[in-house]
């Protein structure tokens, strides 16, 4: 069953009518809509917002390297904690014979 709604009246008033008042030019005449530019403002406005994403990504970056710092340090000391067995890890044991440094 489909219900068909006719267009109220006051509806089509609305969109018959013209703004008011009118748009009109608000550019002096010597300028043209091409040549408008954002500005001080708007310089200033993208340098802080810029400013800002480099900020947050030297925070981000930071906490990033503490994290994988403490990763590794809780790994080192898993590893210490596991036995007299495995004393040493291989980088604690220096470079292996078949290895050649140069």
């Amino acid at each position: 069953m489909t219900v068909q709604l006719a267009p109220h009246p006051v509806v089509l008033t609305f969109e018959t009518v013209t703004p008011s008042p009118s748009p009109t030019d608000v550019l002096r005449g010597d300028l043209n809509e091409y040549d408008v530019t954002p500005g001080l403002i708007g310089f200033l406005a993208i340098f802080f917002i810029a400013v800002v994403c480099i900020l947050g990504w030297f925070s981000m970056n930071r906490r990033v390297r503490r994290l994988r710092f403490a990763e590794r340090a809780e790994a080192a000391r898993a590893g210490e904690g596991e036995g007299s067995a495995d004393a040493g890890s291989a980088a604690d044991q220096g470079p292996t014979p078949d290895r050649t440094d140069g």
